[in-house]
């Protein structure tokens, strides 16, 4: 009785003291560190004295009321909880050991999310399901963005050894969620982004190397399975991209270029079902160039065949080939697509890549608006920054770029060409002569950080300058 009596009392008297708070209990801030350490040691020895284990543990539970929202709940639930324990040794059947495991798990659950700052409603409503809980964690829009501060497997680990569920199962639930992605998002991504990449090489950091590379090349390797192509793709991604290289080399027993080579042609395979073109998957598996000249044959005026070709004539395609493709991008204005396979064959000179080259330059400034957008200014200084390597350009396409650069009032911009006109047309410059010098400068040098093309363009007009006062 004494003992109870003297827990009681030192509870009112803290819980008085505590009275002129505004600040009701629902509205306490949730404390991460321990400030009330004495006080639960103080209960615990006093309770250990009382005979009575139902009085002894309603005198733990008044404690477990009157602690402060955070690390001292916590910690007077497991206090509640050890005594519960011992209680139902004596009593077996006990209701009171499930509803204090109970309590303590969901206060621990709920301070492993304060902990990394992310007890945030929906989660705090699923601290009492823990297993759902850990899935929302991971698959949550925020969690790229919160992994870079907190270290949210240790939080989930906690979380689930707090509730005893099998945080390696879920974690594996979770990756089989990402891999087996809806039919509607298939559509929009065979494979997985980056967001997606990011979450699977977390979670993996938290188990087993060896098993994880095992259990993705099973899914992506075994040509036995019947997993659908989009998932073996992937699970592709992640071996090659999260798994450690020799582990994945290890466990494949395959080289590591071989397994690009696998992942490129899966890719391509799924892209090609994608616009449905079967029967040239059927090609492709057996003769690359083959399936690549079935392509072009049905792809004119398809863009995602189109966009498809270009990835494959980039890396199985002949100069033959290229030189089919190249005018049936242009007309469907790929430029993006365009431009590696020029540079690859820069080597080819004859219209049908001069007609090329020029579109790829002159298109972006035809499109240009007044005033130009930030979008058009990139897709300008893109274009600009091939210059050095473009191996076909004439006097005529520049002047119409430098027209373009007038018209738009960027002749920063335009001044980038200057290096690669000759001295003659670019006497004839007449918009140079009216411009103030001085601003023309600090337009160009605040391309610096965009274009290389900046100190050839300097030099150009500082040599034309010179010129002009003579």
């Amino acid at each position: 009785m004494i003992c109870s009596n003297a827990v009681k009392q030192t509870m009112t008297s803290r819980t008085k003291s505590e009275e002129a708070t505004p600040s009701s209990k629902e509205n306490e801030p949730w404390r991460l560190t321990s400030r009330e350490e004495p006080l639960l040691r103080t209960a615990h020895k006093c309770v250990r004295h009382i005979a009575n284990m139902e009085w002894a543990g309603a005198c733990l539970f008044y404690v477990l009321q009157g602690c402060a929202r955070g690390a001292d709940q916590v910690a007077a639930a497991h206090l509640c909880f050890q005594f519960s324990q011992r209680w139902a040794t004596l009593q077996p059947g006990n209701r009171a050991l499930r509803q204090m495991e109970r309590l303590y798990a969901t206060l621990s659950t709920r301070h492993a999310l304060h902990n990394i700052d992310w007890a945030c409603e929906e989660f705090i409503r699923l601290s009492t399901e823990p297993a759902q809980l850990i899935h929302a964690m991971y698959l949550h829009p925020d969690f790229v963005d919160k992994i870079a501060r907190y270290d949210v497997n240790r939080a989930a680990n906690e979380i689930a050894d707090k509730n005893n569920i099998n945080i390696s199962t879920i974690r594996i639930q979770i990756l089989e969620n990402l891999l087996q992605k809806s039919e509607k998002e298939t559509e929009t991504s065979p494979g997985l982004n980056t967001k997606e990449l990011i979450t699977a090489k977390y979670i993996l950091r938290a188990t087993c190397s060896k098993m994880a590379a095992i259990y993705l090349s099973r899914i992506a390797l075994d040509e036995e399975c019947e997993f659908n192509k989009c998932k073996k793709l992937r699970a592709f991604q992640c071996l090659m991209s999260v798994v450690d290289p020799d582990t994945a080399v290890k466990v494949t027993n395959r080289e590591r270029d071989s397994l690009w080579s696998l992942l490129l042609e899966l890719l391509y395979v799924v892209n090609l079902e994608k616009i449905d073109m079967p029967w040239v998957v059927a090609t492709f598996v057996q003769d690359k160039v083959h399936a690549l000249q079935q392509l072009l044959q049905v792809a004119n005026g398809n863009i995602e065949g189109l966009k498809i070709a270009a990835a494959l004539a980039l890396r199985y395609g002949d100069a033959h080939i290229i030189r089919e493709l190249i005018p049936l991008l242009v007309r469907a204005s790929l430029h993006d697509e365009v431009i590696p396979l020029l540079l690859k064959y820069c080597h080819i000179l004859d219209e049908v890549i001069y007609t090329a080259w020029r579109a790829v330059m002159l298109t972006p400034f035809q499109r240009a608006d007044y005033p130009i957008t930030e979008r058009q200014k990139k897709k300008c200084l893109k274009v600009l920054n091939l210059l050095p390597v473009c191996p076909l350009i004439k006097d005529e396409d520049l002047l119409e770029i430098w027209k373009h650069c007038v018209r738009c009032k960027c002749l920063g911009l335009g001044c980038l060409v200057l290096p690669y006109i000759t001295p003659q047309t670019r006497q004839k410059l007449t918009e140079l002569q009216k411009i103030d010098r001085r601003n023309l400068i600090i337009s160009i040098k605040n391309l610096h950080a965009e274009s290389y093309l900046v100190p050839g363009a300097m030099i150009a007009l500082e040599n034309l300058g010179s010129k002009t006062h003579r």
